[in-house]
This record gives structure tokens, C-alpha cells and sequence, in this order.
């Protein structure tokens, strides 16, 4: 396989960052892989088996992640999984987006949006007190925002 050339540093598609954090736990096979990734962003990427092992396919040849032979009990596994790890370069790159995608979201704060993803970047990196206040700002925000449509005038609500 042709390896792609990679810098640690650059950005990561949504796909790519979040499948690295799938794995920033532990090995998964490509179905939890999908899973976690719907539960990481809760539900606003889902991850098709196109998409999925396309993604797979490309960080395993930029070295940011491998497939590993070691495997779960034989009975509580289908021999027909594949199991991918992340390397060093897979988590730094990770920590290198999670890093860039703070300080993104820190220059524009406010908004449901961004204290969802600061939320999500924090829990990623073991910042649970950090993740928790910013995913409870983000549905304090959102209640809000529901709030204040449900109490103006029809008329405003169909201009907008």
C-alpha cells in the first residue's frame, strides 16, 4: 500500500479526528469505531461503511493508526473483525487537532455550537470537569434559544 504523506498539525477532517478518538481508549473493530463516532458527536456524524473504511484505509497507509492481530476472547468475537490501533502519531495528531479546535472555538464563544465541540475536544482529552461544564452550557444555551423562539410573535419566526 502507498503510504500518504501526513504532518502532524495539519487539520482532520471531522471523519478522520473522530475516529481517532474512537480509539484513543483502546482497539476497536470498525463496526464500534462507527458506533462510538455517533455517540462521540451524539448523532450529528454518522459514519457510513463507505466513509468509515475509506477513512480506516487512509490512516492506516499515513501510519495514524494500524490493525492490530491481538483479539478479544474467541467467543465473545467474530473471527471476521479487523481490530485497528492508534499509533503515536495517531494520538498526537489527535491532541494536535484537539489543541487547534479549542482555540478555535475560544475565539468565537457563546454559542451552542461551540460549547458542544469545546465539550466534546475536553472530554476527548481527559478534561471531564471542563467537558461537563461546556456540554451543560450547550443545552442551557439551546433551552434558551427553544425558549426564546417558542415566545416571539409568529410573524418573527417565519422570517427566520
Amino acid at each position: 500500500m502507498t503510504s500518504i504523506k501526513f504532518s502532524p498539525g495539519q487539520p482532520l477532517t471531522p471523519a478522520v479526528f473522530h475516529i481517532l478518538l474512537a480509539l484513543v481508549d483502546g482497539d476497536k473493530h470498525g463496526y464500534a469505531i462507527m458506533k462510538d463516532v455517533e455517540t462521540q458527536t451524539a448523532g450529528r456524524l454518522k459514519l457510513g461503511p463507505g466513509t468509515l473504511y475509506g477513512t480506516i484505509k487512509r490512516l492506516l497507509a499515513a501510519g495514524l493508526i494500524v490493525e492490530v492481530a491481538e483479539r478479544p476472547d474467541p467467543a465473545l468475537d467474530d473471527e471476521r473483525r479487523r481490530y485497528y490501533r492508534l499509533t503515536a502519531l495517531g494520538r498526537q495528531s489527535a491532541q494536535l487537532e484537539s489543541q487547534r479546535l479549542r482555540q478555535a472555538v475560544k475565539a468565537a464563544p457563546g454559542s451552542v455550537e461551540n460549547h458542544y465541540h469545546l465539550g466534546v475536544v475536553e472530554k476527548a482529552t481527559g478534561n471531564e470537569q471542563l467537558a461537563k461544564w461546556h456540554l451543560e452550557a450547550a443545552v442551557t444555551l439551546a433551552k434558551k434559544a427553544q425558549e426564546d423562539k417558542q415566545t416571539l410573535p409568529a410573524s418573527a419566526l417565519e422570517a427566520a
